[in-house]
């Protein structure tokens, strides 16, 4: 999403509405896991085939943005973009081994617990916030909230977190193979190997736009 914001632009859209936002809340709470979903794919079909079922957050933004503008999400976000102009993006991805992927990600997991996280959430908790608050939409404050409350132990919440961390990673992924003239390159952004492909392949486009210029 950043990346298209960045390249394509962001449309002017409407401000949100607590009141929208409170009764989807209510008809999810009513009707069970996967309606919101079912909603926004009846409102808009491309934006609900983008948006996992899981990712409240988002499907309530985009129903409601549909519901304020009486138009598809997918729609007004065409219609009303200014695109970077001046520039000429180069992209590079990074495809890394799926095993050591997952490695790293139960490695940051770990690290982020051995450093604190808990208590931070715990501190969160003891701010009186609404359950509604931004970070507990991130992956990971949920599940050490259920911790906190009793919920879940601290390995069921670390499994969990490391799960949703690695179906993220994958959308990620997805996503960025459909985006268009990407240098994709087999390794982590901290391997040398790869960051001397990344060097190369600058350089190369960059001789390669100077020549086409002169």
């Amino acid at each position: 999403m950043y990346l298209r914001a960045l390249l394509e632009g962001l449309a002017e859209l409407p401000q949100r509405s607590e009141e929208i936002r409170e009764r989807l809340r209510e008809s999810a709470a009513e009707h069970g896991s996967g309606h919101l979903h079912t909603m926004l794919t009846k409102l808009d079909a491309e934006t609900a085939s983008k948006v996992a079922p899981a990712d409240e957050q988002k499907i309530i933004r985009a129903i409601e943005v549909c519901l304020l503008t009486a138009k598809p999400i997918s729609e007004v976000h065409r219609t009303a973009r200014k695109p970077l102009l001046g520039w000429r993006p180069i992209r590079i991805g990074l495809q890394p081994p799926r095993d050591e992927l997952v490695q790293r990600i139960h490695a940051r997991t770990d690290t982020m617990l051995a450093n604190g996280w808990l208590g931070e959430v715990r501190t969160l908790l003891t701010k009186s916030y609404p359950e509604n608050v931004k970070p507990f939409d991130f992956i990971g404050y949920g599940e050490l909230r259920n911790v906190l409350r009793g919920k879940i132990s601290l390995q069921e919440a670390r499994a969990a977190i490391q799960q949703a961390t690695r179906q993220y990673a994958k959308r990620q992924l997805t996503w960025f193979r459909r985006e268009h003239d990407v240098r994709w390159l087999a390794g982590f952004g901290d391997d040398p190997g790869v960051q001397m492909a990344a060097a190369t392949h600058l350089v190369v486009m960059f001789k390669k736009d100077s020549s086409l210029a002169e």
